[in-house]
């Protein structure tokens, strides 16, 4: 006889599901990539909870403003480790636009070496010239553009765009992006890219070890 729909899950079935969860978040932990990104959203307070996915994909979901529904963490949404990793990186991505306002509100004199160099490091990556100045845009989509102008151009919308770039790189370096791949050397370099960046972020917060939830 098939269960009733509206009958609550069973304590089996959501014993099951933490099971795979703990699984997941385990497997997860042996790469050193997962580390490094808990160890800066934490510091920064602003690790999101991570939820089993299990029709394929993930997501980073977060509100700009208060919501009863999403933490101000965000919620990390995976089914594999190389997904977690990826959805990871857009909440360090967030974080990051934060802490380079941080510093910017500092005068020069004020900031620390490494301070300036995360600052220089986060425009060379994050901002691009523009005729209005600069605006916010992935510089080094620019690489991707001459790594493999076709394939950038044509998946310009989504799996080519700088965020993007970042995320499938970094997850990447877990096992390969079959489901959604890039030509040869594109993920290697935004991987190697934003490690870089991550880096830097976590030696500026470790100057800071408590920074307030945004």
């Amino acid at each position: 006889m098939p269960r009733n729909a509206l009958a609550p899950a069973s304590a089996n079935a959501f014993t099951r599901r933490g099971d795979q969860l703990q699984s997941l978040l385990v497997e997860t932990a042996a790469y050193p990539q997962y580390g490094d990104l808990v160890s800066y959203l934490s510091s920064r307070r602003m690790m999101p909870p991570i939820e089993m996915r299990y029709s394929g994909g993930g997501s980073f979901e977060y509100s700009p403003l208060p919501s009863k529904d999403i933490p101000q963490t965000g919620v990390v949404r995976a089914g594999a480790p190389s997904t977690v990793v990826h959805e990871l990186t857009h909440a360090a991505q967030r974080q990051m636009g934060w802490q380079y306002n941080e510093l910017k509100k500092k005068s020069a004199k004020q900031l620390a070496p490494e301070e300036r160099q995360f600052i220089d490091t986060y425009e060379k990556l994050i901002f691009t010239p523009s005729e209005f100045g600069r605006k916010m845009d992935f510089t080094d989509v620019k690489a991707a553009r001459s790594i493999a102008p076709e394939w950038a151009k044509e998946k310009a919308g989504y799996r080519a765009s700088g965020s993007e770039l970042q995320a499938f790189g970094m997850g990447s370096t877990v096992s390969p992006n079959t489901f959604n791949p890039a030509p040869l050397h594109v993920d290697p370099t935004y991987g190697t890219e934003f490690s870089i960046l991550l880096d830097l972020a976590n030696r500026v917060q470790k100057r800071q070890p408590f920074t307030p939830g945004r």
